[in-house]
């Protein structure tokens, strides 16, 4: 979808800058070249725009400006807070939801929290399911998650509206868990 709209606002010749937040900026990068060639300033927030999606430098030549934390470090940063959340708790049952885990990003981001959390051998990911990056299947996921392993310590997302729906099933009470699971 987003090739197919950089491509329309090349060939309409609309626009003099772009500023592109990629789901994944490889498959962006031969129209970016294409709209840089015409004269167009882009500026890409977030996700790298270029193939290598843990590379946070100006992948482009002529692109203006990258501003954003590479999934990588923000999965290393993920690490350390669940670190922080499991000390003094061993074992520490971890439950990861990550949004899509098969995209390239959440991949990267899943190796950072890895790189992080593994050494220590209290902390123990007991499950990782899909939250869709929103609130309600993260609530349905959770509620899951939470009728197999009851005594999780630690919930981990890539993502707030994710953790919204994750803190919904785990503050509702044990009757209500069973109820909502049951349906």
């Amino acid at each position: 979808k987003q090739v197919n709209q950089l491509r329309d606002a090349l060939v309409s010749k609309k626009y003099d800058a772009w500023y592109v937040g990629p789901n994944d900026g490889g498959p962006l990068t031969a129209t970016i070249k294409q709209a840089i060639k015409q004269g167009v300033k882009v500026g890409c927030s977030l996700v790298p725009c270029g193939p290598k999606i843990r590379d946070t430098n100006i992948q482009i030549p002529g692109q203006t400006i990258f501003a954003g934390l590479g999934f990588y470090p923000n999965g290393q940063l993920l690490g350390k807070l669940v670190a922080q959340g499991c000390k003094g708790i061993d074992p520490c049952k971890v439950f990861w939801m990550p949004g899509l885990p098969t995209l390239p990003l959440e991949k990267a981001r899943t190796d950072g929290l890895y790189s992080v959390i593994r050494p220590d051998k209290n902390i123990k990911v007991v499950s990782i399911q899909a939250g869709g990056y929103l609130a309600a299947p993260a609530l349905t996921a959770t509620q899951n998650v939470l009728q197999a392993h009851p005594d999780i310590n630690v919930i981990v997302s890539s993502g707030d509206q994710m953790i919204a729906g994750a803190a919904r099933a785990a503050k509702a009470p044990w009757d209500v868990r069973e109820q909502l699971s049951k349906k």
